[in-house]
């Protein structure tokens, strides 16, 4: 390729690199800035929702543990209460 042709070929490609070169300069990063934020986003609410879970679980875990205190409790009076019963008669 002599001279001419390479600078023709050169102008002509120059236009092109501008375009790709802003594209990688700043509207990819601002792209990849863009979806790296809605990522985040979602790991936040992610990790909030699972925070939540895991105090429901918690809650849930000590009401079922009274609950069944309170149920044994129960049982404990009613087995009293037959035993009164079945000595009485």
């Amino acid at each position: 390729m002599n001279l001419s042709a390479r600078c023709k070929h050169y102008r002509l490609r120059q236009p092109l690199f501008r375009r790709s070169s802003h594209f990688y300069k700043y509207e990819l990063p601002t792209g990849f800035c863009r979806s790296l934020l809605l990522e985040n986003l979602k790991a936040h609410g992610l990790m909030s929702d699972s925070l939540i879970m895991q105090r429901d679980t918690t809650d849930l875990t000590a009401e079922n543990r009274e609950l069944k205190l309170r149920l044994q409790a129960m049982e404990q009076q009613a087995q009293l209460r037959d035993g009164m019963c079945s000595t009485i008669h």
